[in-house]
């Protein structure tokens, strides 16, 4: 009695020994499985980390360079006292973080353009499956930028008016959101839905379509360029024209011609007709194009409404200086003479 009392007794011992050493390896096993979870996520997390520091950086340094040229030239074009040197510093400021953030924005947006150029490249064959060697990448710089360029749009915002400095920082954020409400809600929704949905949902689907968005951004380096001339107060009028000129043309072809490439691309693939892609593809899909396309057809109108006032007075402005001019060389202005005798004038 006392041997199998013994005997039962080693049994359970052992089955409790087993028991532990289960317990024991399900956690050790657990803990494995988190910190390699943890480990993804960290790494995941790191592939954003260039970019958080790449945009900024350059934000920063094309700052205090165009920041210290507008200076000097302040200080040659102008006799400074110290009374009104804080309202020119805080103008220069103001010039300085404009010219920055759009040179900042001109760099993202051909990086974006050549992105879309690589990726309509590669995935021509297959608009579904093919997969572009370049937009994944991409994505994981488009997400800081478009976070970044909030903070910089908010620094630039605040540095236009000083009496905005003073303000509590959250009414000035408030203020900031209700002055710039459709680009802060364009960049919210770029960064925390459109990014994440690529890259942790689509599963390499669709990177056509994502690239020929991408597209949308060769125009933006000429907007870019525009702001850029008028802060540094360049007297280029040439320039100017032919940069507004190129502007217009590329987001006609860029923005108000992408969707119409778009659904002719689908239709090619599936062998619908062009016409018929509407009725092929799904109603949310023309919903949200519909949208987009009626967006850039509304911008495209003003734009082009206003180049059309630019070019009109550039042409007018060309008239009066040859008229001027022609009447300067035969001595007449208006019809009166011009009496060039310095003593006469005094007289």
């Amino acid at each position: 009695m006392r041997t199998c009392t013994k005997y039962w007794v080693k049994i359970t011992c052992d089955e409790r020994r087993v028991q532990v050493y289960r317990c024991i390896t399900i956690r050790i096993s657990s803990w494995m499985t988190n910190y390699v979870g943890m480990l993804r996520i960290v790494l995941e997390i790191g592939r954003f980390i260039p970019g958080f520091l790449l945009f900024p950086w350059m934000f920063v340094y094309i700052r205090q360079y165009f920041r210290s040229v507008l200076q000097n030239k302040d200080d040659d074009d102008y006799e400074v006292d110290r009374y009104s040197r804080p309202i020119q510093n805080e103008g220069i400021e103001w010039d300085a973080n404009t010219i920055a953030t759009r040179l900042v924005s001109a760099i993202n947006a051909v990086l974006m353009s050549i992105t879309g150029i690589i990726s309509v490249y590669t995935t021509w064959n297959d608009l579904k499956f093919d997969r572009s060697p370049v937009l994944e990448p991409y994505v994981y710089l488009c997400l800081p930028y478009m976070m970044y360029d909030l903070w910089a749009m908010f620094v630039t915002y605040q540095s236009e008016k000083p009496l905005r400095k003073k303000q509590p920082l959250r009414q000035s954020l408030r203020l900031f959101y209700m002055d710039n409400t459709q680009i802060v809600t364009h960049h919210i929704f770029i960064a925390l839905v459109l990014c994440p949905v690529y890259l942790y949902l689509l599963n390499g689907i669709g990177d056509f379509v994502v690239g020929t968005f991408c597209l949308a951004e060769l125009s933006t380096p000429f907007l870019s360029l525009r702001v850029i001339i008028k802060q540094l107060k360049l007297d280029m009028p040439k320039l100017s024209l032919a940069n507004d000129i190129l502007f217009t043309v590329l987001f006609f072809i860029c923005r108000v011609l992408m969707m119409p490439f778009c659904y002719w691309s689908v239709g090619r693939y599936f062998g619908v007709p062009f016409l018929g892609v509407p009725f092929f593809i799904p109603i949310k899909c023309n919903v949200v194009s519909g949208m987009l396309w009626g967006m850039q057809l509304l911008w495209f109108y003003k734009i082009f409404k206003k180049m059309l006032q630019l070019i009109l007075g550039f042409s007018s402005r060309s008239t009066t200086h040859k008229d001027v001019s022609h009447s300067l060389t035969n001595g007449k202005v208006n019809g009166h003479e011009i009496n060039c005798n310095i003593h006469n004038h005094n007289d």
